[in-house]
């Protein structure tokens, strides 16, 4: 195989993979399975909020009262011909900004116009995070641009960084449950990190990370100091109904299926690439310096400085 052919097989494995996890098609397969009875309201959040909004809009129709989507500045306006009343937030990724901080007083705005009888469903995708935020009180932008950019460079795994940002927010951690005013809730997920918790992918907006709350990592005394002390709610939140609608994995066996069409067999490595993207990429050059020529893969979630 010449290095063209070896570059266009790649390239065409790498489209199949994205096609298996793409927004729309999820979305769209996970509704005709799993009808919802209207009215409904959608609130898309993250890097393919537009594309599982569109999905959400070919099958709900008629029955898609408004919907709201946040997605990073930069991309292009969702286009959804004949849709419903579709509001639209750019934000800032990876550190949040003003949009982040709009976002998310539009966020609740919306939710709490919207009639007491109508059904909500969120879509979250990677980015998330970032792109919607609520801070807590004593807690400005200035604050949150200081400690994202410091988390993103900690080298922490994604779980550490949300157990901090969950601590300056009114809505991470499940916190988002408390404006629900009793509508009924669920969530379709894309899963951008390792362990498909769904308490870690964006923060957890509506349901609260697993394992001890008090389990933080080790941090510098300056951003200890912003972190207010969490009070428990004295009343139980609701219990919202998640499903994971594509993963890492299921990208990763697309291009397994994909490549042995094309008479290759491609191997995962079971570990999910982790941290800092540098030393990720040099862990893969030294095990591919040990191995036979082959088709390796890898997923996961690195960070980015």
């Amino acid at each position: 195989m010449t290095t063209v052919q070896a570059r266009e097989l790649l390239v065409s494995l790498f489209r199949v993979a994205l096609e298996r996890v793409h927004g729309h098609a999820c979305v769209s397969r996970h509704l005709l399975a799993n009808p919802l009875p209207g009215p409904v309201a959608t609130v898309a959040i993250g890097k393919a909020a537009g594309a599982m909004t569109s999905g959400a809009v070919e099958v709900l129709q008629e029955s898609l009262v408004s919907g709201l989507v946040i997605s990073p500045a930069g991309q292009a306006e969702i286009d959804v011909t004949d849709s419903a009343n579709i509001t639209h937030y750019f934000a800032e990724h990876p550190v949040p900004g003003r949009g982040s901080l709009a976002a998310g007083a539009g966020l609740l705005a919306f939710i709490n116009e919207l009639p007491v009888d109508c059904r909500l469903l969120f879509l979250i995708s990677g980015g998330t995070s970032s792109l919607v935020e609520v801070p807590v009180e004593g807690i400005g932008l200035p604050e949150l641009e200081r400690v994202n950019r410091w988390l993103l460079g900690s080298g922490f795994d994604i779980a550490q960084m949300n157990r901090v940002r969950t601590l300056l927010s009114r809505i991470k951690g499940g916190q988002l449950r408390a404006w629900l005013g009793g509508r009924e809730t669920c969530a379709l997920l894309l899963s951008d990190v390792p362990t498909n918790d769904i308490g870690i992918i964006g923060s957890g907006l509506l349901h609260p990370a697993s394992g001890p709350a008090g389990m933080l990592p080790e941090l510098p005394d300056w951003l200890s100091s912003l972190l207010p002390v969490r009070v428990e709610l004295n009343a139980p939140l609701p219990v919202v109904e998640h499903h994971i609608v594509a993963t890492n994995h299921d990208a990763l066996a697309a291009i397994v299926e994909a490549a042995a069409q094309r008479g290759h067999h491609a191997m995962i490595d079971t570990e999910p690439l982790t941290g800092d993207v540098h030393v990720a990429a040099e862990r893969i050059v030294e095990y591919l310096q040990k191995e036979t020529p082959g088709l390796y893969l890898w997923g996961g979630e690195t960070t980015v400085v």
